[in-house]
This record gives structure tokens, sequence and C-alpha cells, in this order.
């Protein structure tokens, strides 16, 4: 939960200060996009200097977000003197420096006063100010509260950063952290005009046939443990390669292998350049992913979590983690 006190700094910090940046993790998702561009908004009815600077680009079935790219802008060279001069840095759901990617040095030598706003019970507290709720279902939902504590009216522009946030942490309202407050919440959203149909259908009904191709080549690698109880596909550098397909392709391809009957928990196990394997873990109800992505220095939440292992290949990443999942299922089977 945030304290009253840590509220009214994050109030004051607004108020008095004029020249702001927003940001978010590596490889945008809903809520980093929606969280960050849900701020900016605020900051633009107060009349303040703000811009966003992501050193990923947006992910295709999100640029309805920002269909002109004038809001979000792809971190280069000529962004870091404004960084660097910059009053406040907001890092929107992030929950430790290295999800900020190549901005990791830049933004740590920047004079500005850096305010994380995070939902993640994996955060490290790493920034100046610290706003995180683990209870919420997303970052946007603390975007929410705080518009609605500063006095503002959210608008429909607004209703659609927030909306999207909502809906794609909590994968279209069937994840654990759906709670009714995110649903009460997204009915005071529906209100302002957004069309719920419309939005579903940018993010989630305009795949790449890429990706289609790349989904294909990874069910190839399926493979099951303990009983079925658990599963996991491999996506390596080669299949990327002939597909043709981006890393934003692979949303939703954990989720997908989750929802095989009888599976508990899902692991999707990327290859990336220099030794490093990107692992994505899901699981259902009753079991803790992210006490095994702890082991190998990740993080998240309980039913979605990610590792980042480095000097590592596919093989061995998969061994590995595997053999902490089965650990896992034989516990709780015993």
């Amino acid at each position: 939960m945030i304290s009253e006190d840590d509220w009214e700094k994050l109030e004051k910090i607004i108020r008095e200060n004029h020249k702001f940046i927003v940001s978010t993790h590596i490889n945008p998702d809903g809520d980093g996009l929606g969280s960050e561009l849900g701020i900016c908004r605020l900051l633009e009815k107060l009349g303040k200097d703000s811009v966003i600077i992501n050193d990923s680009p947006t992910p295709e079935f999100f640029k309805f977000l920002d269909p002109d790219g004038k809001l979000i802008k792809h971190y280069e060279e000529k962004y870091r003197q404004r960084i660097l001069e910059s009053d406040i840095i907001f890092l929107m759901d992030i929950s430790n420096m290295e999800r900020l990617g190549g901005m990791d040095e830049v933004v740590k030598s920047s004079r500005a006063t850096k305010v994380c706003i995070d939902h993640h019970y994996s955060n490290i507290k790493w920034s100046d100010l610290n706003i995180v709720d683990e209870l919420a279902s997303a970052s946007g939902e603390i975007v929410f509260d705080l518009v609605n504590r500063m006095g503002f009216e959210i608008d429909e522009k607004m209703a659609l950063f927030l909306y999207v946030a909502i809906l794609t942490d909590t994968g279209s309202f069937r994840f654990s952290n759906t709670t009714p407050r995110a649903h009460i919440i997204c009915a005071e959203l529906l209100k302002k005009g957004i069309k719920p149909r419309e939005i579903f259908g940018y993010i989630y009904e305009s795949y790449s046939w890429e990706r289609m191709i790349l989904f294909s080549k990874s069910l190839t690698t399926l493979k099951k443990i303990a009983g079925g109880k658990a599963v996991s596909i491999q996506v390596s550098k080669e299949m990327m390669m002939s597909s043709g397909a981006k890393i934003e392709d692979i949303e939703g391809f954990v989720e997908y292998i989750t929802d095989v009957k009888d599976v508990e928990i899902a692991a999707l196990f990327l290859e990336l350049p220099e030794n490093k394997i990107k692992v994505s873990l899901r699981s259902k109800k009753k079991y803790d992913v992210y006490r095994i992505a702890e082991i190998f220095g990740g993080g998240g939440h309980k039913n979605a979590s990610g590792i980042l292992m480095k000097d590592y290949t596919l093989q061995k990443a998969e061994d590995e983690v595997l053999l902490e999942i089965e650990k896992v299922i034989t516990r709780k089977l015993q």
C-alpha cells in the first residue's frame, strides 16, 4: 500500500516542478505504455513540459495509442541532454534499474529526482521516491488514483490509456490480480466513451503472419514435465530469424500453453543475443512462480514472473528452471 506521506510527496513533486521525462521498461507492455501515457496526459493538463522516451520501440499492436508517434519517442542520443536536464523522471511499471535497458546509464547520470510508480511485489524500492502498491492490478490503477487525488477529471483519451493498462495486465480480467476494484475502475473508464470491442481488436486481433509462423515453430519444442502439471516451449534465435518475427510477436505465447488442461505452470524460454535467455513464467492459482524466478534473480508477481539469465545456453536455462518447477510441484503433491 502507498502511505499518505508518499502520496503527498508525489503531489508536491508534480506541482512544484516543470520539466518531466516519463519512461517504462524495455519491450513495453500495455501497462507500461498505458500508465506512462496516462501520467503524461495528467502533466499536460497541468501545463508541464513532459516527454515520453522509451528504450524499446512501441509494439505494432499498441501503436493505436499513439498513431502519429507524437507522444512516445524512441531513445536516441539527441534526447540525452533533455534527460540530463529534467527535473523529474517518472519510471513506470519498473521493478529495478536493469529493466530500463540502454537508458539506465543516462537515467542514473541525470540530476533529476527519480520517481518509480509500480505494482510488482519484487520492486526493490530503487528510486528517490517509490510509489508502489502490490495490491494494485496494474500501474495504471495507481495513475487513476493519482489523477483523482489531484482533482482532475479523466477524459476519453486518458481513459483509453488507463483501460489498456488494466485490461492487458489482468490478461483481459482473467489473471489472479483481477480484483473487484479493477472492474470498478474500468466501469468508470468505460463511461468516458472508450470502445472495449475496438480496443480488444487492436491488441488481440491484429497478429502478423510472422507471429503465427514463429508460434508454430515454438510449438515443436513443447515439453511437459511433472506428469503434465507443467509445460515449456523454446523460442530460439534461429526461429526468430527464419520466421521474420519481432520480439513483440512472442506476447501471449506462454499464456496460450498455460490454457492446456491440467497444466499448473508454464514457461517460455527466449534466446537473446550475448548468451542471454529470457524466461517467462505463468501459473494458475495455487503455484507461486515468483519464488521460482527469485532463485535465478528474477521477479514479478505470484502468477506471472520473469527471469533474465546471463551466460546460459537455451537448453541449460530450460533444464535448470524446469528442475526447480518440478521440485515445487512434487512438494505440493506430497
